[in-house]
């Protein structure tokens, strides 16, 4: 099967997920950089959102952003500014890793492979501390009942 080349590929948004946990001890300099990092990121172009955060009961972090067309996301992770983070996040500040990319399928295009769907489940206010692990194991309890397979890290890892 011959490769695709970027041109073929239809420009509809694409998301960028992905999953990390932090090496503690260069947890500092993560967060300092993620911190300088956000507007950068945020005036490159192509630029749509971003969100993230912990995953419950998980030592993994959540990551996820969102640009206009695969070649502007293609751009970004190329982009000078770019490198030099994503290179000290693989060789010293993630102990494991994983990045998935998706994009919306275009108009008439057929549908093969695996489907990312990305679903918000959201409060109107933050929901207060002491409260949110007994939030959560209800939320758990009903979303099983709808046999949902468990979130997966690494190939073949999951969490629940």
């Amino acid at each position: 099967m011959t490769a695709r080349i970027m041109s073929d590929i239809p420009q509809t948004m694409t998301t960028m997920e992905a999953g990390f946990t932090v090496n503690e001890a260069h947890a500092e300099e993560f967060w300092r950089e993620q911190e300088r990092m956000g507007p950068v990121a945020a005036a490159s172009p192509g630029f749509l959102a971003v969100i993230g955060g912990p995953i419950a009961r998980s030592p993994w972090l959540y990551f996820c952003g969102k640009r206009q067309t695969p070649d502007l996301m293609d751009q970004w992770y190329h982009d000078p500014k770019h490198r030099p983070m994503m290179k000290a996040a693989l060789d010293r500040w993630f102990g494991a890793a994983y990045i998935r990319k998706w994009r919306l399928p275009a108009q008439g295009e057929s549908i093969i492979g695996p489907v990312f769907c990305e679903t918000a489940i959201a409060r109107e206010a933050a929901a207060p501390a002491d409260k949110i692990h007994t939030l959560l194991d209800r939320l758990i309890e009903e979303i099983s009942r709808f046999d949902t397979l468990p979130f997966e890290t690494l190939n073949g890892q999951h969490e629940k």
